[in-house]
């Protein structure tokens, strides 16, 4: 079950850690910002896959990074640095 909720707190952060501003993302995935802020807090209540891949792909992340929080992201790859599994 996807849960737009988060995915729009996700997105969010995203935004934030990328440094994209949500006007940006509107324009280039050309819907309003009205879309998109309706998207952030979690007003649409099911998200297309081909949406969820343009915003994805716009933040240079895999989709299903939009389905955690962006901490996690981080961890592993802490994790995995402190393991030596990073090149």
């Amino acid at each position: 079950m996807q849960h737009v909720e988060f995915i729009g707190t996700n997105i969010r952060m995203w935004l934030r850690i990328k440094d994209i501003k949500q006007e940006t993302l509107a324009r280039k995935l050309n819907i309003s910002n009205s879309a998109v802020s309706q998207i952030i807090n979690g007003k649409i209540k099911k998200m297309k896959s081909e949406r969820k891949s343009a915003i994805a792909l716009l933040l240079n992340i895999e989709p299903s990074q939009l389905d955690i929080n962006p901490v996690y992201s981080f961890d592993n790859i802490n994790e995995n640095s402190k393991a030596g599994n990073v090149k």
